[in-house]
């Protein structure tokens, strides 16, 4: 096959001498390996995610009609955002369809999309009732942040079941949603007792005690699953007897009390609990300093900034990323020294903490691209984005990376390569093509992807 450079007014693009577009050696290897159910059919499958053409458009709504769960999942691994934004009702017919693991996967392709219409398709799961999935489509909703409020606030006002209801309040809780106000002054009369009492939390959150009967009953039961937060609620909006409680809590021998009582008053977002909790030693407790870092802890506020620093200088792993999180925002150059040391560590957990702060950051994503060598596969394809969005790294350093075993760190490559230097990245995915397995596939998915149609 012989490819021709050709340079149009805003890129370069890569033709095919001669033939049919859709008849191309590359797209007939994608076309082969898909309808294959051999070796390569994954690796093509999620490599369609790459080509924005007519043809492969048309093969993708076939497969997300098909109904066949294992091609689908691999299919919606390979989605950017702007593909899953043009696929939610495809998507949202193929989540019923799938096996439950596989809808799961689905609904996540569908939050991928990061829009008004992704997040009612997503509201659609959520009364069903259905676990995991009405629960995982909670927690995407939750993901999205401000842009699913709507969706949520309608679950809580017209959820079906009492447990779509209550959990549609504890989300919002949890956002600090100050447009569902209105809608948790209403729950405080719903029928059920979970929805009334996060309902109240909520609005004490707001400073607002339009719940203070139903915080009441709720601390005074054993059996509320909402009592500690009740509590501190009730701290918050003053009630002295609550602050008694919550301070024997708060400083309990027992542990499990102890934390329990200190992550409600993380969550509180109240300055008169932030006010206790320094009272009490709270801050001097590593535990208990790092619950009240990650929810509570302002870096404005000039106490709290030192607490976040001192975590940053003498800290563990954890801490200091607890406190680099906090600490982002107002450009912290040690925080980011933190994130991007912790991206080296020994820990998993710490790792994929740091992956995610450094993945969200813009003033991070640079850093995060000269991690290409990692020894973490999670890390190396993080990296292998980073620089394709950014323009980033070395034809040579990446190249390597396109026979890699796993999948999606050889179609990252790939994305990398042609993002960085597409004219450097031409003769190596058509030598690509001439060889097997990954380097093969997305080799030939990258040129398709790039052939005018």
């Amino acid at each position: 096959m012989i490819l021709k450079k050709i340079v149009p007014t805003a890129a370069i693009v890569w033709v095919l001498s001669a033939a049919d577009t859709t008849q191309t050696a590359a797209w007939k290897i994608i076309v082969e390996s898909v309808r294959s159910r051999g070796p390569d059919q994954a690796a093509a499958i999620e490599a369609l995610g790459s080509i924005n053409t007519p043809a492969s458009r048309q093969l993708t709504e076939s497969i997300l009609g098909g109904k066949d769960s294992f091609m689908i999942a691999h299919l919606v691994k390979g989605l950017s955002a702007r593909q899953s934004a043009s696929l939610l009702p495809q998507l949202a017919a193929a989540a019923r369809e799938v096996n439950p693991s596989t809808s799961l996967q689905v609904l996540a392709a569908i939050a991928r999309a990061q829009n008004i219409d992704a997040a009612r398709a997503l509201g659609t799961f959520v009364g069903s009732g259905e676990q995991p999935r009405s629960g995982v489509a909670f927690g995407l909703l939750e993901s999205m942040g401000a842009g699913a409020e709507p969706v949520l606030i309608d679950a809580l006002r017209n959820g079906a079941t009492a447990w779509t209801r209550e959990t549609a309040g504890a989300t919002l809780r949890r956002l600090a949603s100050t447009s569902a106000i209105p809608a948790f002054r209403s729950a405080l009369g719903d029928p059920d007792e979970n929805v009334r009492s996060i309902a109240a939390v909520a609005l004490a959150r707001f400073g607002i005690p339009d719940g203070l009967a139903q915080l009441k009953s709720a601390a005074a039961k054993d059996s509320s699953p909402y009592q500690t937060a009740a509590m501190v609620a009730l701290a918050a909006l003053g009630q002295s007897d609550a602050i008694e409680k919550l301070k024997t809590a708060a400083t309990s021998a027992d542990r499990a009390v102890r934390n329990s009582a200190v992550w409600e008053m993380a969550w509180s977002g109240s300055q008169s609990i932030k006010q206790l909790a320094y009272a009490l030693g709270l801050d001097r407790d590593v535990v208990s300093r790092d619950m009240l870092a990650e929810k509570l802890l302002d870096s404005s506020d000039p106490r709290d900034a030192s607490v976040l620093h001192d975590m940053l200088d003498r800290g563990g792993e954890m801490s200091q990323l607890i406190a680099a999180q906090r600490l982002l925002p107002s450009g912290s150059f040690a925080a980011k020294l933190a994130v991007s040391r912790a991206l080296d560590s020994q820990d998993v957990a710490v790792r994929a903490f740091a992956l995610k702060l450094a993945s969200g950051d813009p003033a991070l994503r640079s850093d995060l691209a000269r991690y290409i060598g990692s020894s973490d596969p999670e890390v190396q394809l993080a990296a292998l984005s980073a620089a394709a969005d950014l323009h980033q790294g070395q034809i040579a350093e990446i190249s390597p990376y396109l026979s890699s075993p796993d999948r999606r760190i050889s179609l990252a490559a790939a994305r990398a390569l042609v993002a960085i230097d597409p004219v450097a990245a031409g003769p190596i995915l058509e030598k690509g093509i001439e060889a097997k397995g990954n380097l093969r596939v997305h080799s030939a998915a990258l040129l398709a992807a790039a052939l005018t149609q």
